[in-house]
Order: C-alpha cells, then sequence, then structure tokens
C-alpha cells in the first residue's frame, strides 16, 4: 500500500534560509559548549531541534541531506544529555552529535531533563529508526548495549 501524501498549510517560507543561517551558528555555537555549561545545557535539545524544524519549513518531504542530518543531531543531542543524567557520578560519557564527539560530564538530574524532554527524545530517535537508542532511552540507565559509545 502506497504512502498517503498529505499536503501542508501555506507556511511563509521567504525569511527561513536567513533564519536557517543564523540558527545553524548558534546550534554550532551550543554544541561546542554546552558540555561544560550548565547555562547551555538546557537550550541544547530546543535549539538543535528548532534548527530541524525549520529545514522542514523548506523541505517539507524531508529530502535533503541537510534536513535528515538536523533531525539526528537534534536525537543525538537529546540522548546525550540522558546519558550525561544517568552516568555514574564522577564520571563522563563519550557522545557523537554531528560530525563531532563530545565528553559530557555526568550531571545526575537537571530540572530541564524531565518527563517532556524525554518524551521528545524518545519521539527523534523513533523517527531516526534508532533502535539502540530507544532501548537506552526506555531503560533510563543511558548504557548503550555492549558498552559501546552513544
Amino acid at each position: 500500500m502506497p504512502l498517503a501524501r498529505i499536503d501542508r498549510h501555506e507556511y511563509p517560507t521567504d525569511e527561513v534560509p536567513d533564519t536557517l543561517d543564523a540558527l545553524t551558528e548558534t546550534t554550532d555555537w551550543i554544541l561546542d559548549e554546552f558540555a561544560g555549561s550548565p547555562v547551555l545545557r538546557p537550550q541544547a535539545l530546543s535549539t538543535t531541534l528548532a534548527l530541524a524544524q525549520q529545514h522542514c519549513a523548506v523541505d517539507p518531504q524531508a529530502v535533503r541531506f541537510e534536513t535528515w542530518e538536523a533531525w539526528v543531531t537534534s536525537m543525538q543531542t537529546g540522548s546525550a544529555l540522558f546519558a550525561a543524567a544517568t552516568a555514574p557520578e564522577g564520571t563522563h560519557v563519550t557522545c557523537r552529535i554531528g560530525k563531532r564527539e563530545h565528553i559530557l560530564p555526568a550531571t545526575g538530574p537537571e530540572s530541564h531533563l524531565n518527563a517532556g524532554t524525554w518524551v521528545t527524545s524518545f519521539y527523534l530517535a523513533m523517527i531516526c529508526r534508532d533502535n539502540d537508542r530507544l532501548r537506552r532511552l526506555a531503560c533510563g540507565n543511558g548504557e548503550p548495549p555492549g558498552g559501546a559509545d552513544t
């Protein structure tokens, strides 16, 4: 059975390229700095998710590599935040986000890592069809199967 195509409502996209440029720059900066910044960690997931959503404004079928890459980066960010939150105190986790590996300190519980953030992270792993991340998030221990990096 072929997939149904559902047209989307009109969405103003004239300003999206400028928004994408600014949001990409902001996202890159946050991802470069968030590992050591309790102030930036809460913004990391929301910013990467906003970037992915803006890509879909100009690519509603999500056929461009840049769009997919933005969604994967958002998924990796959410997963990394929960891996750090569930890592044993005094340790760190190594997580790939985008093209870089990040070393995140174990943070323990943080106010921005709530049920809503978990659901978003879980949905992102589902959208990206990453079963290992789904299992890690569902188990709640952040530990990858077999001890591999996140």
